[in-house]
């Protein structure tokens, strides 16, 4: 039961990293934009010792690994398409699982038997 608690917050989760990651992109390449259109039109006069500082370095690093951990968590439907599995499968290896499916097992053998005869 606790798997499929945390598999819920997880899924939660996944779509608020999700958001998060992509506002970080699109603010990393927003900047990156900005920044090579500033040495283009200065023809090369812009200094961008900026980017060898240890801060600009820093923030790149933490970038690239909080967009592979975004990458690596699976989505918001993956997720409760795996607590729908896992909640199903403890369902049918209970014992009240098996004396269903062994009943449904029993109605369809009857349904084809009547079909049978016809």
């Amino acid at each position: 039961m606790n798997e499929l608690i945390f598999m819920m917050w997880l899924a939660d989760v996944s779509s608020s990293v999700g958001i998060i990651g992509n506002f970080i992109l699109a603010t990393l390449s927003f900047i990156s934009v900005l920044v090579a259109v500033a040495w283009i039109v200065s023809e090369g006069a812009v200094d961008l010792r900026v980017l060898k500082t240890g801060f600009f370095r820093k923030s790149m690093i933490a970038t690239l690994v909080f967009l592979a951990i975004a990458a690596i968590i699976p989505g918001k439907q993956t997720i409760y398409a795996a607590v729908a599995l896992k909640a199903g499968s403890e369902i049918v290896e209970s014992r009240i699982g098996q004396k269903a499916v062994g009943a449904i097992e029993s109605i369809l053998d009857e349904v084809i038997a009547k079909k049978d005869k016809k």
